[in-house]
């Protein structure tokens, strides 16, 4: 995958720099169902400055809500959504929406190179919070995925002397989209073989009241340590968050389409 990244990184550093630039030509106010804003890349370091961005606070743009996506080229930046704070490497994206409880910034010490694309229309929304509800904000996608590859095409467009009319970047946002749909609710995650492995189990056998620690490392063939720190690393979550987590949506599914009594619901999550 580093390879993949130093090819992609080295074609964008080729195009004319501009840290935000709008996504199409021309204005289509009616058009507003997936209506993509601005796509940019930004080279961050020590250089450029540090930088903490409270997205709960921001009013760059007024009017209805905004989402982003950004994806990480190389180095790595700081992301927190709620109270989980997540260390975003080459590889990795972030999804969120302004405003919400969310925050991203440059660590001192740290260089970041992001491609990122802001939008806002019903439909684009609607499926921003399909994906952030069923997968959580974090992705880990190859730079030679649907998605990245759609990312960097909106760039290289809206960079381009004649800028793509507002139908056909929306064709491109829409697309990007529905490659993230794909990547959260339809493909298993793009995780090491001995996370994926856990994953699977928990999946199995989130109901077991006696399941630790040990018995998720046992499955990945790892230590404890080194288990906790990879799975982290990896997902965002720790261990023990991943299986509260499951065993939450387990009683949530069980709420809504079962007539169990919340009590004996709870026995089973």
């Amino acid at each position: 995958m580093r390879k993949d990244c130093e090819i992609l990184l080295s074609e964008i550093r080729k195009l004319p720099t501009d840290r935000l630039t709008p996504a199409c030509g021309g204005s289509y106010p009616s058009f507003g169902h997936v209506r993509p804003l601005f796509v940019g890349y930004s080279r961050d370091d020590e250089s450029s400055g540090r930088f903490f961005l409270d997205n709960s606070t921001r009013r760059e743009f007024p009017g209805p809500p905004v989402c982003y996506f950004q994806y990480a080229l190389d180095g790595w930046g700081g992301f927190r959504h709620g109270a989980r704070e997540h260390r975003i490497e080459a590889g990795q994206g972030f999804l969120f929406r302004i405003p919400s409880d969310t925050a991203h910034w440059l660590p001192d010490g740290a260089r970041w190179e992001r491609l990122y694309v802001a939008f806002r229309g019903e439909t684009a929304l609607s499926i921003a919070e399909e994906i952030l509800e069923h997968h959580g904000p974090v992705f880990n996608l190859r730079p030679d995925s649907e998605g990245v590859q759609l990312l960097a095409q909106m760039y290289r467009e809206a960079v381009a002397e004649e800028k793509p009319t507002v139908f056909r970047a929306a064709g491109l946002l829409y697309r990007f989209l529905m490659a993230l749909c794909e990547t959260a609710l339809l493909r298993e995650p793009d995780y090491p073989a001995p996370i994926l492995r856990v994953t699977r189990f928990i999946d199995n056998r989130y109901g077991d009241p006696d399941l630790r620690l040990e018995d998720l490392a046992r499955q990945a063939g790892l230590s404890k340590y080194h288990f906790a720190r990879l799975f982290r690393h990896t997902t965002g979550h720790t261990p023990a968050a991943w299986l509260r987590e499951r065993r939450m949506k387990a009683a949530q599914e069980l709420l809504a389409f079962t007539h169990l009594p919340p009590k004996q619901i709870a026995l089973f999550a």
